[in-house]
């Protein structure tokens, strides 16, 4: 009994090719977007943080002075301190792609990396039946 046929084999190698130009593309050929961090303090949005175009620096949050925030220089932005008792913020790592995200949540600080272009009033994510709407 033969389970696969040389056309499942064509098949799939073309998927396969269109996967892997489509990651190059993405990859090698990035939107022309400068990304940004915006840092928000129980969820109200406290300072946008430009993540190109400056020298490695650190951002303390006003309201939260033992939260530091570790720009890179290099598009990045990372957790330095915090006196949470756990650290999970400090071991996230550095967030510079468009839809990262990190919090500090005994804090209340969250960091979210957003498109340098991007309306704010448009919704970030819509549920539910569009009927009806215009």
């Amino acid at each position: 009994m033969k389970f696969t046929r040389m056309t499942d084999l064509l098949l799939v190698g073309t998927l396969l090719l269109i996967s892997l130009l489509s990651w190059g593309v993405y990859t090698f050929f990035p939107p022309d977007e400068f990304p940004q961090a915006e840092v928000y303090y129980q969820n109200e949005l406290v300072d946008t943080l430009p993540l190109t175009g400056i020298m490695p620096s650190t951002y303390k949050v006003y309201q939260v002075p033992q939260v530091i925030l570790v720009l890179d220089g290099q598009g990045g932005i990372r957790f330095g301190e915090s006196d949470c008792p756990d650290q999970i913020c400090v071991h996230s790592g550095v967030l510079s792609k468009p839809g990262q995200f990190a919090a500090c949540l005994p804090n209340g600080v969250v960091v979210k990396i957003i498109p340098g272009k991007q309306d704010h009033e448009a919704p970030e994510l819509i549920l539910g039946n569009m009927k009806g709407i215009e």
